[in-house]
């Protein structure tokens, strides 16, 4: 899911035009589903810590962040 949505960032960034952020969202959003499905089996506890998923996942998001922020740097204002 966030190697999918990563790949869509580093194409957006990146000037590709729309078909090639295609791999990106398609593997995000299939990893978003399974993920969600997951989950869904899941019932919540009271007292439950932060799984290593949800860290993981934010880890990744905010790498994503600064990997597209730091490949963009030319283009901005």
């Amino acid at each position: 899911s966030a190697a999918g949505w990563l790949l869509a960032l580093v194409a957006w960034y990146g000037g590709q035009d729309w078909p090639a952020l295609l791999p990106g969202v398609a593997c995000g959003g299939a990893g978003a589903a399974v993920a969600w499905r997951i989950a869904a089996g899941r019932t919540a506890q009271p007292g439950m810590r932060v799984s290593g998923a949800t860290v993981l996942s934010v880890a990744i998001a905010i790498a994503a962040t600064l990997l597209t922020w730091h490949t963009a740097g030319g283009g901005r204002h």
